[in-house]
């Protein structure tokens, strides 16, 4: 991965491969995920692939846990802007919960904005894409088995 700040701030993550998350550090909460972003941000996915590790295990009594993306706007903070582009999503099994989640709190009057661009998310155990309170632009974006 290599990270480049542009001129206005904005972080940008570009993947240079394919790369595994796993939820194993990951407790109490199922809401919360392996990659999680509160800040505005972009991930050039490059073509490549982020899949859930085999390993991925559940951590709540309906088999599924914790989600690939999670995308949540800070409550009080100033609205976050996320972009997603050129990137595969991969569950690869059932005990995943949501490909990206993306929330803000009903309470809020500044809501995560996230843009998708050529994102495929398959393989999720409760849905590819789940969106909360929040403002969600998807083009060409694809899902399957989820």
């Amino acid at each position: 991965m290599t990270a480049i700040a542009s001129e206005d701030g904005k972080i940008t993550i570009q993947l240079m491969s394919n790369i595994t998350v796993s939820n194993e550090g990951l407790t109490g909460n199922a809401n919360t995920g392996a990659i999680n972003i509160s800040k505005s941000l972009t991930i050039d996915g490059k073509g490549h692939t982020i899949s859930a590790a085999d390993s991925w295990r559940p951590t709540s009594t309906n088999g599924n846990a914790n989600h690939i993306i999670n995308v949540v706007q800070p409550e009080g903070g100033q609205a976050i802007t996320v972009d997603i582009k050129n990137l595969t999503i991969d569950g690869k099994n059932t005990k995943t919960k949501h490909g990206i989640n993306v929330f803000t709190v009903a309470s809020q009057t500044n809501k995560a904005t996230v843009t998708l661009k050529d994102v495929t998310i398959q393989n999720c155990g409760t849905a590819g894409l789940v969106i909360n309170n929040s403002t969600v632009t998807a083009t060409n974006l694809t899902t399957s088995g989820n």
